[in-house]
């Protein structure tokens, strides 16, 4: 029996010992049984995570290859080394490289990274990394040989911080802080750091040790004195918690914070308890845990951490997803696998032998530029994306997704993305101040129209007004509650504190300020302000001047003085120069019985009183039965017509805007009046911005009217508008108040009104604390309501519907000033000339009728005489004697040797005998 037992241990031993020479032989040869790759992985002595994601990946992929007959197999082989220890890193690397390793896996320190790089270059055996690198990007302008043999699948460092770059200039950050725990993190925030170069952007940088937790919280507690509320932390992931925590300690984690971590493994671990502070907490990562793939292997190395054989998770305790490293060394590895099957498939013999690559030959492995050529041309769609590389080995055309920590549902959630080629996009940045169960608190100043308070019928206390219907639709939209605190006073700011509501703003006892709150420098040097909703200025509050009591001659006011007394004239001039006309012109005469031809008699119609009357009718404008005849008279009354119409219109024209107008009209007209006269006192709020507006002036005209408020005795300045109404309506006191104020008052009040424009232009905006998260989310929604004309549907309620008693005519009209001989002298200039024109006229009547009628001796002059001293007999008679018979009288003189004078005082002496 013992002897059976030692021959079948002898042949045992035997056939053990040829197989070992059997496989030296063909290792000595270079050949192997069948196509197989090594691949070696170096990790740190704490990487356990990454070794388990190695050791997994790889047997995925090796039954990947079994199951589909691919005529290839991975030999995987791990080892554990100091990587801060360079000399045993490259004891390590040459070992493997020895044993045949033809890929070389792992995470390298900096001190080791350059070596390892080194080697593999001249031995060209590919090399994969899956760490952060500092070092920069071989291209072609930088000894492109240096690193040709390695991959990195973790982007580079200069796209990572342009990445965060574009981030924090997207978020429009003009003050911040940077907390960095090592020196590699200032090389990560270079770009950011850049920014302050340009001199926007003021950065204040500490460097903390997380192993001292209470140098940590002194250092968020000088960031806070300092209001830093923006702050950049440069850490590994495993510190997220521990900062998040300090901060809640030293009450820096409220809703006015903003942590932005620069680690791509936010969301790792779990910062749930944090969600009830509100701070926004945001950062970058390369691997998305709601992709199918990702979340599926997550669900399967958490079911690892029970294991019956141990736990072989490479998931941590406590990690609720894959850290990037991980997931990167799971990428590495199919990376290599597709890259080793296209090799296998284009030259079945590459694989066939072993790697000759030796440290102390320097015998490069000849298949390895080939391998990796295939690395860089495969497209792996792997946990951090799909995997390309550039022409150098460098991660390039992947997606960064842009996170934030969401409050209701405590958990980090996708708001954008950025790539290489689009660069940022965010998506979504909006998270309703009900998922923070948030009720803000909001100041206001009882001072309607803005915002008022009244009781229903209820007994409950309710806002209303202007500025409370805005923000009603602001907390609607942005589903958030409010509670409103009153404040008896606006204050206001200076160049160094402020008072009032801005104080509360400044110690964060409130969240918003709304109210008729004017927009200033000075206030924005303390507090923010949301976008404008609505433009104003300032101009005056003064009390309408009463009208002039009616008297009973005003029916005259429409023309000046000069102007009835010329028309009074004029009036009599014509009368009297138509008088003459008509007895002038021998053609106004006429035979008073037309059928007898032979009448001794001829009359004239015009007397002096049937003048006047013509000419009073024709301003009255009622008709009368005279006529003229001839040319002469019917061009005066032609030019008395035209003067009358002219006349008449301004008269009744101007008549009505006497009734309309009253004759109102205010003792000043802009502020430039009332800074030239002292009767009247005028003022403003005792605070605000149209105090501060007077104050600050840099024109002379407002600075002089500053000092003579502030010297007035008793004092101008008033507590609030109702106060300054009040001091209007008692006479002789002017009001400067923004113009909505103004408006305001004067559609409920008929005796007041505004004077002036405005003095200068400025918006209402809500104020918020420095820092406020709630700022651009309040901005976006006012303009959607301006957009939407809902703010202005909103001042057009308050001002000109709710509560009106009395409806004013508020129209400005124009005072009417009364016509002057300057307005109306061009009618008379007409009247006077055309009177002129008919006296020539009626001469040259009379001379054609005195040629034609031959038969009367005398000369045609003498006959003038006669007849213009006939005319011009005022109370003369209407009737002389006809032609025929004056003819007849002269031939009788003529026969009885009377000379020509005395015939003329006979032809006198007859007319009169004949007209007694």
């Amino acid at each position: 029996m013992g002897e059976e037992t030692s021959k079948i241990m002898f042949r045992t031993e035997r056939y053990v010992l040829t197989a070992i020479f059997l496989l030296s032989l063909m290792k000595d040869s270079g050949v192997r049984a069948e196509n197989i790759i090594r691949v070696d992985a170096m990790v740190g002595y704490e990487d356990t995570a990454l070794e388990l994601a190695f050791k997994e990946t790889m047997n995925k992929a090796q039954q990947s290859l079994l199951y589909g007959n691919k005529n290839l197999k991975i030999e995987d082989f791990f080892s554990r080394v100091n990587l801060e220890d360079s000399y045993e890193v490259s004891g390590e690397v040459c070992k493997v490289i020895s044993f045949g390793s033809e890929v070389i896996f792992g995470t390298h320190s900096r001190s080791s990274s350059e070596y390892v790089t080194s080697l593999c270059n001249q031995l060209s055996i590919p090399n994969l990394q899956i760490h952060w690198d500092s070092r920069e990007v071989v291209t072609s302008t930088k000894r492109p040989d240096r690193d040709h043999m390695t991959l990195n699948l973790y982007p580079d460092h200069h796209t990572l911080s342009a990445a965060q770059r574009d981030l924090i200039k997207f978020w429009d950050w003009k003050k911040f802080a940077v907390l960095y725990e090592d020196n590699d993190g200032l090389i990560r925030l270079q770009s950011i750091l850049k920014l302050s170069f340009k001199g926007r952007v003021a950065i204040t940088t500490r460097k903390i040790n997380f192993l001292n937790p209470e140098s940590v919280k002194n250092v968020l507690k000088d960031l806070k004195n300092t209001e830093h509320q923006r702050i950049i932390v440069d850490c590994h992931y495993d510190r997220v918690h521990d900062i998040l925590k300090e901060a809640a300690e030293t009450e820096a984690l409220s809703e006015y914070f903003h942590y932005h971590f620069m680690t791509l493994d936010l969301g790792v671990t779990d910062i749930s308890e944090f969600s009830e502070y509100g701070a926004n907490i945001t950062a970058l990562r390369l691997v998305n845990p709601e992709h199918g793939a990702v979340k599926n292997l997550t669900e399967e190395w958490k079911q690892l951490q029970f294991n019956i054989r141990g736990n072989r998770s490479p998931l941590r305790k406590g990690q609720l997803q894959i850290p990037t490293e991980t997931a990167l060394m799971h990428d590495a590895v199919w990376v290599l696998t597709e890259a080793a099957l296209a090799l296998n498939e284009a030259n079945p013999t590459a694989l066939a032998s072993y790697s000759r690559a030796s440290c102390d030959k320097a015998a490069p492995w000849e298949f390895g530029a080939d391998l990796l050529g295939y690395m860089k041309s495969v497209n792996v769609d792997g946990l951090s994306g799909t995997i390309q590389f550039g022409q150098y080995g460098q991660r390039e055309n992947f997606e960064l997704e842009v996170v934030k920590f969401s409050h209701e549902f405590k958990k980090v959630q996708k708001i954008g993305t950025w790539n290489s080629l689009s660069f940022l996009n965010i998506t979504d940045d909006n998270e309703s101040l009900s998922q923070l169960n948030k009720t803000l608190k909001v100041l206001t100043v009882l001072e309607m129209p803005y915002a008022g308070k009244k009781i229903d019928e209820y007994g409950n206390v309710k806002y209303e007004g202007f500025c409370i219907d805005i923000l009603d639709y602001i907390a609607e939209s942005m589903k958030f509650k409010y509670e409103i605190q009153e404040e008896p006073t606006y204050g206001n700011c200076d160049e160094k504190e402020c008072t009032g509501m801005y104080q509360k703003l400044i110690d964060r006892e409130a969240d918003l300020a709304v109210a008729g709150i004017t927009i200033t420098s000075a206030r924005e040097k303390f507090v923010d302000f949301t976008k404008p909703f609505w433009n104003l200025g300032i101009t005056i509050l003064f009390r309408k001047p009463k009208a002039k009591p009616v008297r009973l001659f005003s029916f005259l006011d429409p023309f000046h003085e000069d102007v009835w007394v010329y028309m009074i004239a004029i009036y009599l001039c014509v009368s009297f120069m138509f008088f003459v006309i008509a007895r002038l012109t021998p053609y106004e005469w006429c035979n008073p019985y037309p059928c007898n031809q032979e009448e001794d008699i001829v009359e004239n119609q015009f007397s002096v009183l049937n003048s006047m009357w013509l000419t009073i009718g024709s301003i009255l404008q009622q008709g009368c039965e005279l006529a003229p005849r001839t040319v002469s008279t019917r061009m005066v009354a032609g030019v008395w017509w035209f003067f009358t119409l002219i006349i008449i219109s301004s008269y009744t024209a101007n008549l009505a805007a006497f009734l309309t107008a009253g004759r109102m009209q205010s003792p000043i007209e802009s502020a430039e009046d009332l800074s030239k006269q002292t009767d009247i006192k005028y003022g403003t709020l005792q605070t605000g911005s149209t105090y501060s507006f007077f104050q600050n002036s840099i024109f002379p005209i407002y600075q002089r009217m500053f000092t003579f408020m502030k010297n007035q005795n008793p004092p101008v300045f008033v507590k609030n508008s109702n106060e300054g109404e009040k001091r209007v309506l008692q006479g002789d006191y002017a009001y400067f108040a923004e113009s909505t104020t103004v408006e305001y008052k004067v559609e409920r009040n008929c005796d007041l009104t505004q004077i002036g424009n405005w003095l200068n232009s400025v918006g209402y905006g809500i104020a918020l604390p420095k820092g406020s998260p709630y700022k651009d989310k309040i901005s976006q929604r006012i303009l959607y309501l301006q957009d939407k004309q809902v703010i202005k549907q909103l001042y057009s309620k308050w001002w000109t519907k709710m509560y009106i008693n009395q409806t004013c005519d508020n129209e400005k009209k124009d005072p009417s000033n009364a016509l002057s001989i300057q307005n109306l002298g061009g009618v008379f200039v007409v009247l006077v000339g055309g009177i002129g024109v008919s006296i020539v006229i009626a001469v040259f009547e009379f001379i054609y009728y005195a040629w034609t009628k031959r038969d009367i001796p005398d000369p045609i002059c003498t006959q003038l005489k006669d007849e213009l001293i006939f005319a011009l007999r005022c109370w003369g008679s209407s009737s002389k004697p006809a032609d025929h018979v004056i003819r007849a009288s002269k031939s009788d003189l003529s026969r009885t040797g009377v000379s020509l004078p005395s015939l003329n005082h006979e032809y006198a002496n007859a007319i009169r005998d004949i007209h007694a």
